[in-house]
């Protein structure tokens, strides 16, 4: 649901009008379970008359969760500033999407904030049962992604044989990135003491993955619908990215891939420091 979209005949508190003066934001942990998300938010609102009707049970906060993939719908109530549920997964596939509300309990006669802009002066409002006072915002996340395997390559990215190349290429028109390689360079990958062995996981990292998730960050804002994007950029949400932009002037396209493919130059060092050892001996 757009909210900004929505016109109300009293004054609404937001972080996107100036209807009435005031901060709120949230905080949301999402919790990956076997067969369910836990779903814990938290809330912060500065505007003393709304405070009061939230501590009085005049008010409530409601998060609303919506999956239009599978048409689910719910809606959940807070205890004081919090809000804490469990999703179960086979309801859910795609998107879901979580907006969050202060709405009154019970009719308010006279709502008047002494906060609220200065066009509302002289004004006060009739209130009902299940109108909005305040909107939160909105965020959400896609229930097809394991977040608890989210910082595994094989969450975004797979090799793949091809009999119609000569030459490797990459893909990221589908849900993960692919890496084609042609019917004599895939088999070479796929023997036994290459395909198993973890000490040459650094090799590939460094060298044919990395270039293929470079070539895919520089056209990701054009695949923004393909799983291996969101999964990208769910893992950029996290703190160690702060302080990079996907943009490609920035130059920092190069160490947000050696943060997603953990470190991959250095462990490939590591590797070869520990076969030239070998050699020396």
């Amino acid at each position: 649901m757009k909210f900004d979209s929505f016109q109300f005949p009293h004054p609404v508190l937001t972080n996107f009008t100036d209807d009435i003066n005031g901060e709120l934001s949230f905080d949301e942990e999402i919790i990956d379970n076997e067969d369910s998300y836990s779903i814990d938010i938290s809330y912060m609102l500065d505007n003393q008359i709304l405070n009061n009707y939230l501590s009085e049970n005049r008010a409530k906060i409601i998060c609303e969760v919506n999956c239009s993939s599978t048409v689910y719908r719910d809606s959940f109530i807070s205890k004081g500033k919090t809000i804490s549920f469990q999703l179960d997964k086979e309801k859910l596939r795609g998107l879901v999407e979580f907006s969050s509300y202060l709405i009154s309990k019970q009719d308010i006669i006279g709502y008047l904030n002494p906060n609220s802009h200065t066009d509302y002066e002289g004004f006060s409002f009739e209130i009902e049962p299940g109108d909005v006072l305040a909107y939160f915002g909105d965020f959400s996340f896609n229930a097809e992604i394991n977040y608890k395997k989210l910082k595994a390559v094989s969450s975004f990215l797979k090799i793949e044989e091809r009999n119609d190349i000569k030459i490797s290429d990459f893909d990221i028109n589908n849900d993960r990135i692919i890496i084609k390689l042609p019917v004599r360079d895939y088999s070479i990958y796929r023997k036994q003491p290459i395909a198993k062995n973890v000490d040459f996981a650094p090799i590939f990292h460094a060298s044919i993955v990395f270039s293929a998730l470079i070539y895919a960050l520089q056209n990701i804002e054009k695949h923004e619908d393909k799983m291996w994007a969101q999964v990208v950029k769910t893992r950029l949400e996290e703190d160690e990215f702060q302080e990079f932009t996907l943009d490609s002037e920035s130059g920092d396209l190069i160490q947000i891939a050696q943060i997603l493919l953990g470190n991959p130059v250095n462990r490939l060092m590591k590797v070869l420091e520990s076969i030239s050892e070998k050699y020396t001996q």
